[in-house]
Order: C-alpha cells, then structure tokens, then sequence
C-alpha cells in the first residue's frame, strides 16, 4: 500500500519493497510474520506503530524499548504507548512491551565507539556518547531477534530537514550527517525495513494532525530531546538546545513545541559527568 502525508506519498510495507529483504520470514500475501518493532519514546516510532496497527493488525507485533540508565522517562512513555494501542486496537496481534537496559555513559564501551568513529565514514561525525547507544541498542535488538523465527526488524527512523531548512532555522550545527541525505536511500536492507527513511519530520507531523487520536493522545508524550539531566534540570523540561528540540519545534511548530520561554540553566556544577547518578548527587548534597 501506500501513504500519503504532507503532500508527499511513500510505499508502506509495498510487497514488492518487501521481497528485497533477507532471511524475514513471509506469509502466503508477502508480509513478514512477525515484526520486532522499536520504540524509543519518540514520535517517529510511535506514529509508525500506530499505521503499522492500523492497516496490517494480523501480523503480529513484537514491541521493545530500550531504558537509557542517564534518561529512563523516554522508556516510560514507550510502555505507556503500547498500553493505549492495545486498547484502542483490541483485535490487532500486538504483544506485551519487553524492556531493556543500557548505560551509554559506562566507559567499558567506550574503545569500541571509538573504532567504529574512526573506521566507518557513516559514523566520522557521532559523538562517543551517540556511538555507544547506537552498538548498545544494535546488540540488544540482535539478541532479541534470535528469539523469533526470521522477523522483521522495523525501524521508524526519518531523515533529517534539507540542509537549506537547517541553516534557515539555525541547527544544522547540531545535525547528525549520517542522516542528510538525498530520498533515495533503500527501505529496505538484510531484514531491517525503514518506511521513514526518505521523508523528514513534517511528514511525522502531519500524520499527527491527521489522527486525532495521535495528536491528543500519544504526542503529549512524547520525548525527542536529548538533553542531560542537568540540562533538562532533572527531565523537568526540555534543553531546546540539542537538534532533537530544533527539529521537533521545525516540524511541529513552536505552539506543541515551545522553546522560546525556555531559560538558560547554566553551566552545570564541577564534579557533574553527564550521568544521571551525578545530577542526583548534587541535588541531595544541596538539598541536604
């Protein structure tokens, strides 16, 4: 089938796309038994569920997370998604949330980011921090694949803003490279399948404003900043510094995403190390 959101139509699991895959196990009409579908908290992932629910509810759907030690909420909103799906969508093939673990800040990871960084042109640009919750999340999605007979990985990654729209709003500092690109990267490849990956996040907005539901219901929360605890003074808000915040206010507009009320909380206290135990130290000690 296809969809068509802000002007703009894709394939959405397309048969033929479909056939490109390796080792994904296919029923009698060409779609993928079963599909391990991340959520991050985010609203890609979600609005991506949502359609996949919606239009394909027989197959059945394998739902994860992946709890950040550093910013454990995102994992809640994702658990929080899937029980509001499982009622609105009773009769659809949608399984418990399993959740899992990770500390991209532990140091043990940190020789293998860097290899990665420094012999993969795809990854030049991460950061040590965005390298390491990249292999730490692969891992845990291969681990958990194994346990299935040949699924589908679905993945509702989306590219990012023309580089031209970065500049005009002033972020493309903060832009991952690896996700600028011309709409013609494959949606397909091994047994990943990413819908997304050619459109940009207007075209997730506007499958928000098109299903009330969505828009009133799953968006409130949401999570697509990256900030640190100290920067989101305890995940109380949000930093509207990293790209995250820029691309969600880009796309969704100041009104569901306001930023410019937002003020500065300062360089964060000596001794802070990004980590969420650190934040909590410091707020005990001058609490106490």
């Amino acid at each position: 089938m296809k969809i068509t959101y802000n002007n703009i139509t894709i394939p959405f699991f397309d048969i033929k796309e479909l056939k490109k895959l390796d080792d994904v196990k296919l029923d009698k009409n060409g779609l993928p038994c079963q599909v391990v579908v991340s959520l991050s908290g985010g609203c890609d992932s979600a609005s991506a569920l949502y359609l996949c629910l919606k239009y394909f509810p027989d197959i059945e759907w394998i739902p994860y997370t992946c709890r950040d030690l550093n910013a454990p909420g995102d994992a809640d909103s994702a658990i929080m998604f899937i029980e509001k799906y499982q009622k609105l969508f009773p009769h659809a093939n949608l399984k418990d949330i399993q959740v899992f673990e990770f500390d991209d800040k532990d140091p043990k990871h940190f020789a293998d980011a860097r290899y990665c960084i420094k012999h993969y042109d795809r990854y030049k640009d991460m950061t040590l921090i965005g390298m390491v919750k990249i292999l730490l999340i692969d891992r845990i999605t291969r681990a958990l694949m194994r346990k299935y007979d040949q699924p589908l990985r679905f993945d509702g990654m989306s590219k990012n803003p023309s580089e031209e729209e970065m500049i005009k709003d002033g972020f493309i500092r903060w832009s991952e490279p690896r996700r600028t690109h011309e709409d013609n990267w494959p949606t397909c490849f091994n047994q990943v399948y990413q819908p997304f990956i050619n459109v940009d996040k207007k075209f997730i907005a506007d499958i928000y404003f098109s299903h009330e539901f969505l828009l009133k219901e799953i968006y409130p929360h949401t999570k697509s900043c990256t900030g640190t605890a100290w920067a989101t003074q305890g995940f109380t808000r949000v930093c509207g510094k990293c790209f995250w915040c820029h691309e969600r206010r880009w796309a969704f507009g100041e009104k569901l995403y306001p930023l410019n009320h937002l003020t500065d909380v300062g360089k964060p206290p000596p001794g802070y190390n990004g980590t969420l135990k650190s934040y909590n130290d410091y707020e005990e000690k001058i609490n106490s």
